[in-house]
């Protein structure tokens, strides 16, 4: 395979992803879209662990700085605010994958809800702990813990699509060998 395949194989893959992250937040930015009680799941965080899993570390951090900002813009923070934890919790999935864990979509899928459970917790405690907001301790336990739960739901499919866009560029390649 010369380079120009190369190329093209890595171009298409990665626009795959685009698609990928794209697609799903819309639906994660779409009003009422699979809201219960004002619950909304997130959709982008398993895609983006998935693909700094798959990709490695360097690959993930500048996917997650990229759905970091897009997160970021969609929610009124201030930019860098998911931008920069995101970057850091890819870096550190890519170079977990790599030393330590297999890449498996039960794998990305805990270290999905491990990595939503402490964005959605940075935003509590920011937003609403160290204003001391009375009752701040409820509306943990009965908006952000639902939607970890509730996004925790979607995790293994969101896994299992980047795993399926993976190992369709990666067989091309394996083929052409």
């Amino acid at each position: 395979m010369d380079i120009k395949e190369r190329v093209l194989e890595s171009t298409y893959k990665h626009a795959s992803y685009i698609v990928l992250v794209w697609v799903f937040y819309i639906f994660q930015t779409t009003p009422g879209f699979l809201e219960i009680n004002g619950i909304k799941p997130i959709f982008i965080i398993p895609i983006v662990v998935a693909i700094a899993g798959y990709e490695g570390e360097f690959t993930g951090a500048a996917y997650g700085m990229l759905v970091g900002i897009l997160w970021d813009l969609s929610s009124g923070r201030t930019i860098g605010f998911f931008g920069m934890p995101l970057t850091i919790i890819c870096f550190f999935v890519g170079i977990l994958v790599k030393l330590y864990l297999r890449a498996t979509v039960i794998n990305f899928s805990a270290l999905s809800v491990i990595s939503i459970f402490l964005l959605t917790s940075q935003d509590y405690i920011f937003t609403y702990f160290l204003r001391s907001s009375s009752g701040s301790s409820v509306y943990y336990l009965r908006r952000v813990v639902p939607i970890i739960l509730y996004s925790a739901v979607f995790t293994v499919l969101l896994v299992f699509l980047v795993k399926k866009v993976f190992e369709k560029f990666n067989k091309r390649k394996e083929d052409k060998f």
